[in-house]
């Protein structure tokens, strides 16, 4: 998680502009889920192991539920039967909804996603991108897609373009929301 240039990032009421690297790691591991560009997965590890890895690591899910949850994540985006297939053994498509798992593995408030796609990965499947976004809204999770691309954005609750967030009307419209 980079540092502001100025200023700082409070969220949940702790600054997390101001804690320690090893601290602002755990924090984003409890806090927020990522789902990367280049999606991270360990080529050593199983699809069910790159889930896990990330529950262990952030250790907000009870040990017990830690062997069980990520299969079920898994099997809801549609990879019950790669639970024990590698990265390389899978599909871009495939490798993008462990990505998914992980960041839904520890239940954390927020999601961010970039939808900036590289020529050479498929775009998520709008199936793919509904399920994140039904996933999302059953866990009471916010779903942060940063994307160029307006049609990503069809089911989306919210939609806030962010060249407008500086201009006065805007912020008159965000404390009425509130």
């Amino acid at each position: 998680m980079s540092l502001p240039t100025a200023g700082t990032i409070g969220v949940h009421d702790t600054d997390i502009s101001a804690l320690p690297e090893p601290r602002r790691d755990r924090f984003r591991a409890q806090h927020i889920g990522y789902v990367f560009q280049t999606f991270n997965l360990l080529s050593a590890f199983t699809a069910l192991e790159n889930v896990m890895l990330s529950m262990m690591f952030a250790d907000t899910i009870p040990k017990p539920e830690q062997a069980v949850e990520p299969g079920e994540i898994l099997a809801r985006l549609g990879l019950g039967a790669r639970l024990s297939h590698k990265p390389q053994q899978l599909s871009r498509g495939e490798q993008q909804r462990i990505a998914i798992a992980r960041a839904l593995a520890n239940h954390p408030p927020l999601i961010s996603r970039t939808s900036r796609v590289p020529a050479w990965m498929p775009a998520p499947p709008a199936k793919v991108l509904d399920e994140l976004l039904s996933v999302c809204r059953d866990a009471g999770t916010t779903l942060l897609i940063v994307s160029h691309e307006t049609r990503r954005a069809g089911g989306s609750d919210q939609v806030i373009d962010i060249t407008a967030i500086n201009r006065p009307e805007y912020r008159v419209r965000a404390v009425e929301r509130v």
